[in-house]
């Protein structure tokens, strides 16, 4: 753990994706690591990862309003709203009261924002660049692809 924390505190974003995936793997894992391990993941661009790594930190600790705000901000700059929306009730029984109000933002966020195209595509290539199998971020570049090609046509 020290030596993930380490790699993450100077940068090394790829040593510390390994050794906190290392410290995962042991039985003293929790959301908290697994949220850490997302945050390595989605700083390297591997976006379908840092998802995945978000989720067990969920299942791990329902209550953690980070580690649900962070999935949503990946669905907003995929662009899936319905998905984002699925997320915020699923999360809103298991976050404290005092909570609530920052997920729903996030939702309104991921719904509502008008991200800069431009911002949307850098940031999907990146991700599929560093991780060619997320097929969520393919789908978002390609949909928003289009979506900027038919606005063009207008």
């Amino acid at each position: 753990r020290s030596e993930a924390e380490r790699a993450a505190k100077a940068g090394d974003w790829a040593r510390a994706l390994g050794a906190w995936r290392a410290f995962n793997a042991t039985s003293a894992v929790s959301g908290a690591t697994h949220l850490e391990e997302a945050r390595a993941a989605l700083a390297m661009g591997y976006a379908g990862q840092a998802e995945a790594s978000l989720r067990r930190a969920i299942l791990a600790n329902p209550a953690d309003t980070e580690s649900w705000k962070l999935l949503l901000e990946i669905m907003r700059v995929e662009e899936r709203g319905l998905d984002a929306q699925e997320v915020v009730w699923a999360s809103y029984d298991r976050i404290p009261d005092g909570s609530r109000r920052d997920v729903l933002r996030e939702l309104a966020l991921a719904v509502l924002a008008d991200v800069p195209d431009q911002s949307v595509r850098d940031a999907l290539d990146r991700w599929i660049a560093a991780d060619p199998s997320d097929v969520e971020a393919r789908v978002a570049l390609v949909l928003g692809s289009r979506t900027v090609a038919e606005a063009a046509q207008r």
